[in-house]
C-alpha cells in the first residue's frame, strides 16, 4: 500500500485493519517468539496453574459432598425421630412409649458399641463408599474385621462390606 491508498480509504478502516493485524498475527507471533526462549518454563508455569485449579475444584466438590452427606444424615434423622432407623419401624405407633423404649436401651447399645472406628479413618462416617473403599487395601485383617462390624452394625454399605469381605479372602 502507498500513502496515497491510506488517505484514499475511510477514515478508521485502516486503523481498524491494522489493529486486527496487530491482534491475530503480529501479537500471537510475538507471543510465540517471547516463549521460543523459554518453552520448558511457559509450558511448567502452564501446568502448573491448571493443576492449582484441578486442586481447587477437587477440593471444592469434596466439600460439598461432605456438607451435603451431612445434611442429607441430618434430615434423614429428623424424618424417623431418635432411636429408628426404617420407617416401617415408625409405623407402629399404637404403644409408642413402651414400644420404642425397652428396643432403644436393648438394641443401641449393641450398634453404638463398635462405634470407635475414628481411629482407623477420621471421619469415617462423613465419608462416601467409594472413599472408604480406596482406603481399605492398607488395612490389616484384624482392622478390616473391625471396620467390617461396624458397618455392619450402622450403615451396612454394601460396597465397603463387598470389598472389605474380598481383602479378607486375598489375605486368607
Amino acid at each position: 500500500m502507498s500513502e496515497d491508498d491510506d488517505t484514499h480509504a475511510e477514515p478508521g478502516s485502516a486503523d481498524g485493519i491494522h489493529r486486527l493485524m496487530d491482534q491475530f498475527v503480529f501479537a500471537p507471533i510475538g507471543a510465540l517468539a517471547a516463549m521460543k526462549g523459554d518453552l520448558e518454563g511457559s509450558a511448567e508455569r502452564g501446568r502448573q496453574r491448571v493443576e492449582l485449579q484441578l486442586r481447587n475444584a477437587r477440593f471444592i466438590g469434596e466439600m460439598a459432598v461432605q456438607h451435603g452427606s451431612k445434611e442429607i444424615v441430618r434430615r434423614f434423622k429428623d424424618l424417623t425421630g431418635p432411636g429408628r432407623s426404617t420407617e416401617p419401624e415408625r409405623a407402629s405407633d399404637t404403644n409408642e412409649d413402651t414400644a420404642t423404649s425397652e428396643p432403644t436401651t436393648t438394641e443401641e447399645p449393641a450398634a453404638v458399641a463398635p462405634a470407635p472406628i475414628d481411629h482407623l479413618i477420621a471421619g469415617y462416617d462423613d465419608l462416601s463408599a467409594s472413599q472408604v473403599v480406596r482406603l481399605l487395601e492398607s488395612f490389616s485383617p484384624a482392622e478390616l474385621d473391625e471396620l467390617v462390624a461396624y458397618e455392619s452394625a450402622t450403615r451396612g454399605r454394601r460396597t465397603i462390606l463387598n470389598k472389605a469381605a474380598q481383602l479378607l479372602q486375598e489375605g486368607a
